[in-house]
């Protein structure tokens, strides 16, 4: 079992030890792994989550790009040469991004405003996803894709992580946001005090997957579990079998628990504390953290102990700055506990914690052969 909890810890470069949210949340499932077996730091070297991810599997860089894996999973061909981008609705002001999921916006109103932003993107294809989620896709020049940073880097702060300054990245956002902003479903919404979907971020892109995609995993009977097409469309790149789960991490629980029951490797991946921290700030994503322990890690650990032989791997994709949400290329928390391991890992599952173990692990094949994958 993998369980990839996406921004699971701080960077401790810009929070100290015992403020982070990893440190405050009450963990009692995570620390059980990292006490029983070997708790340490997975070296992702990644720029964004699903790049963390996609490391964290041994899928090679590029090889799976957000974009490209969300249109192979929502049916959008693309042709050669083309490049797709998650474009997802974002609350922006003059302060920079308040809220990366455009106030929660759905349909029919999402679809209104998407096609007014198409309007004004000529020669690009916009299509609806779900909730805040859309894809672009367009002809690619022959060049890598533009790299977006995180949606809070795109308006007052300077990138990070190499946004072009005069690239086509920051036109389509300009001009997305000329459309959407003035739209009559935004005046409506901020008339009801509601966050107004009035720009949208572009990331993720790609080029089409070559299926199948070469990862660590095991080549037969590997279970995805996740939301969102994003999940059938990784688990058809890899030849696993999805499970999409619309819910939270209960309904991720139930389902993965479901899986273990007919399959030998499950993975299962979620954005629970992305969310939280964008919703809460740190407050939010140590709440989250302690939910995230009782309600996903406990009741499938609890399931894999009566199996009697099991290993277990619960790694982050990458920790974010607490108070800004930046992503960071800092080494990711991981904890790997077998059913033969005894008590020799750390006293909690803790950035500072794993750090100090000394225990580091290359994603991929590094992390998953430790499960026997």
């Amino acid at each position: 079992m993998l369980v990839v909890v996406s921004a699971l810890g701080d960077s401790t470069e810009t929070a100290p030890d015992a403020e982070t949210s990893l440190a405050g949340a009450a963990t009692p499932a995570l620390d059980l792994i990292a006490r029983r077996g070997r708790a340490g730091v997975a070296d992702l070297g990644a720029a964004s989550p699903w790049e963390g991810f996609t490391a964290l599997l041994g899928i090679a860089p590029g090889a799976a790009a957000l974009g490209p894996v969300e249109a192979l999973g929502a049916g959008v061909p693309l042709r050669a040469g083309d490049l797709a981008w998650r474009a997802d609705f974002v609350t922006t002001d003059d302060a920079g991004l308040q809220d990366p999921f455009g106030g929660g916006v759905r349909e029919p109103e999402a679809g209104a405003l998407l096609r007014a932003a198409g309007e004004a993107l000529p020669g690009v294809l916009l299509r609806r996803l779900e909730g805040h989620r859309n894809l672009l896709v367009a002809p690619g020049d022959g060049g890598a894709p533009e790299f977006a940073p995180t949606p809070f880097e795109m308006i007052g702060k300077p990138p990070a992580a190499g946004l072009v300054e005069g690239g086509i990245l920051r036109a389509w956002f300009a001009a997305a946001a000329a459309a959407l902003a003035p739209h009559d479903v935004n005046r409506v919404r901020v008339d009801l005090g509601e966050n107004p979907a009035n720009a949208l971020w572009f990331h993720g892109g790609g080029a089409a997957v070559s299926v199948p995609v070469a990862s660590a995993l095991p080549r037969t009977g590997v279970v995805l579990v996740g939301r969102g097409a994003v999940t059938t469309g990784l688990a058809r790149a890899l030849g696993a079998t999805p499970v999409v789960v619309d819910g939270d991490d209960d309904a991720l629980a139930a389902a993965v628990i479901d899986a273990l029951r007919e399959s030998a490797f499950v993975v299962v991946r979620t954005e629970s504390l992305l969310a939280a921290q964008a919703r809460g700030g740190p407050d939010g994503k140590r709440e989250a953290t302690s939910a995230l322990d009782a309600r996903l890690v406990r009741p499938v650990l609890g399931v894999l102990e009566e199996c009697g032989d099991f290993a277990i791997a619960v790694a982050s994709d990458g920790v974010t700055d607490p108070r800004t949400g930046l992503y960071s290329r800092a080494g990711a928390p991981c904890a790997v506990l077998r059913s033969e391991d005894g008590n020799d890992g750390v006293p909690r599952f803790t950035e500072s914690a794993c750090a100090r173990s000394g225990f580091h692990v290359a994603p991929g094949a590094g992390l998953l052969s430790l499960l026997g994958g």
